[in-house]
Order: C-alpha cells, then structure tokens, then sequence
C-alpha cells in the first residue's frame, strides 16, 4: 500500500537532495545572520518562509531551493538512497515555523529575535546537510509514539 501523503508532496525523496537542501538553507540563513543590519538579512528569511512552504505543498519540484538541490545533491553526495516523504514534509514544516517566525520578528522590529530564530534553523539545517540528521523527522516520529500525529 501507498505511503499516505498529504497535498503534493511525494511519498519519497532522494536523500542527495534533501541534504543539499540542508546545505543551502544552512548557508542563506548564515547570511541572513550576518546581513542582519541590511535589507537583505530581512528578505532572506521572508524568501526562505515562501521557499518552505512551496515545498510543504509540493515537495522539491516546486521550490527554487528544491530544483537547485536536485541539480547539485547528486553531485555532492554520491547516493541515490531515497527517504519516506511524509517525516521530510514535517520537516519542511518545521521550517517553514522557523522562518516564518524570524521574518515576523524582523517585520516587527525586533531583529535580535530574528536572527536567534534565524540561527536555530541554520543548526537544524546544518544536522541534515552535514551529518544526515533530520531534526524535524526525528520530532515527526516521536509525534506518533505519543499519538500526535
């Protein structure tokens, strides 16, 4: 039976991808970070908010990060191992909390709060394109240990 999947997301991903991902949303909120005094450290987390959510709905095939990832994951990391969707699509939303999050604080004057927020999704992003570990897959699983998800 078919993986269970919400919108358009895929029921799988390749892990070359998703960890690519992680390396480019790790590497915009760095520059976010240091940017944070100029235009563009607010506009990149408004663009990562607008990135995640794309890929929420329809996984990697619509987002800008996705399509770029999809080109350059496999040539980085030398696997075609794929990974169930529906953890990497809690994931993304995830992100997409984190993100959205930092540019309402941005947009509400309070760019300290910001780039903490900013900073805490360049760790989550940097576990999963550096090491290969989902932060949000593993709050995604024990959702359903407790009967959450």
């Amino acid at each position: 039976q078919e993986p269970m999947t919400y919108f358009l997301f895929p029921p799988e991903v390749k892990k070359a991808q998703v960890r690519m991902i992680g390396v480019q949303v790790a590497v915009l909120c760095g520059a976010a970070i240091m940017m944070r005094d100029q235009p563009a450290g607010k506009f990149i987390p408004a663009f990562l908010a607008f990135d995640y959510a794309s890929r929420l709905i329809g996984g990697g095939k619509v987002s800008l990060i996705g399509n770029s990832a999809a080109v350059l994951g496999p040539a980085v990391f030398k696997t075609k191992a794929v990974e169930e969707g529906n953890p990497k699509q809690f994931a993304s939303l995830c992100g997409l909390m984190f993100s959205g999050l930092a540019t309402a604080c941005h947009a509400s004057g309070n760019p300290d709060a910001g780039v903490m927020v900013t900073g805490a999704l360049m760790c989550a992003a940097s576990l999963e394109g550096v090491f290969d570990y989902c932060l949000g897959c593993t709050f995604y699983g024990l959702g359903l240990q407790m009967g959450l998800i």
